[in-house]
């Protein structure tokens, strides 16, 4: 069953979304207007949750990566 992920965009406007796949598992990329937020890694269980700042933007990459996975996504957002 597909799952569907909403945000609040009352707060921070969606710019661009990325839903990428293996067939397996799913990796969202949100990119939305900088909120000053610190850069950020969660991990919880297998899950990874990475905020990281860019050019008066914020990359989120959530999905069951490694820490490491999720930064080299970010850093590939143009």
């Amino acid at each position: 069953a597909e799952q569907q992920l909403s945000l609040n965009t009352h707060t921070a406007p969606l710019l661009a979304h990325w839903l990428l796949s293996d067939g397996l598992h799913q990796i969202s990329v949100f990119v939305q207007p900088g909120a000053g937020l610190p850069p950020q890694v969660l991990r919880d269980g297998a899950n990874t949750i990475l905020i990281k700042a860019r050019d008066n933007l914020d990359v989120v990459v959530i999905g069951p990566i490694e820490p490491e996975i999720a930064e080299q996504l970010a850093a590939a957002v143009e």
